[in-house]
């Protein structure tokens, strides 16, 4: 008997109705890039995003756009406001840190991803579980560190050194930059 725990939807269910989803890593991969991508209106975004989503677009854009945002994060619906801190804080990027992701999988997994098919949810498991020896996590750490509270100059140093070699480019807008910065000053005061 094959247990239910394992098994990946391939489906939808939207005002009711059942939609085929595109399951495809690569895929979501794509779907990631237009979700970050705020230089691009919302409209054009979502146009992209159903397109690459759906095999045939559900009537509902705002329904599909939601059942869009609950398989991107694993088939749970997200925490609006969570998750919007999460994607202004991004540790990696899907598609810049690919040829890293590319030789952690190869390398912990025997999985080459040029030569699958696989399911985004199970992609996202094995992502997120992927060893702190691999350098891609060893990337993503160097991006996380906080570096204010290491007291050790040639340790700050050699943290800030890679921090700055493997920085992502900053996505945000020119307003939310605005932000943070108004954020960060108030802070002072």
């Amino acid at each position: 008997m094959k247990s239910k725990f394992f098994e990946y939807t391939d489906r939808v269910q939207i005002n009711g109705e059942e939609f085929l989803i595109n399951t495809d890593f690569a895929v979501w991969i794509e779907i990631e890039q237009l979700l970050m991508n705020q230089k691009k209106d919302n409209c054009e975004r979502m146009v992209g995003i159903l397109s690459l989503a759906f095999p045939c677009l559900p009537p509902d854009p705002v329904g599909a756009m939601e059942q869009v945002m609950c398989f991107y994060a694993g088939g749970r619906m997200p925490d609006s406001r969570a998750d919007a801190s999460e994607m202004r804080n991004v540790a990696f990027d899907l598609k810049k840190d690919f040829e890293y992701i590319y030789a952690a999988f190869l390398s912990e997994y025997g999985i080459d991803l040029q030569k699958t098919q696989m399911h985004w949810w199970q992609f996202r498991k094995l992502l997120f579980c992927l060893g702190d020896d691999c350098k891609f996590s060893k990337i993503v750490s160097f991006r996380c560190m906080d570096t204010s509270k290491i007291k050790n100059r040639e340790v700050k140093s050699f943290y800030e050194k890679m921090k700055r070699k493997y920085r992502l480019p900053d996505m945000r807008t020119a307003e939310e930059k605005e932000t943070e910065v108004a954020l960060k000053l108030e802070t002072l005061f």
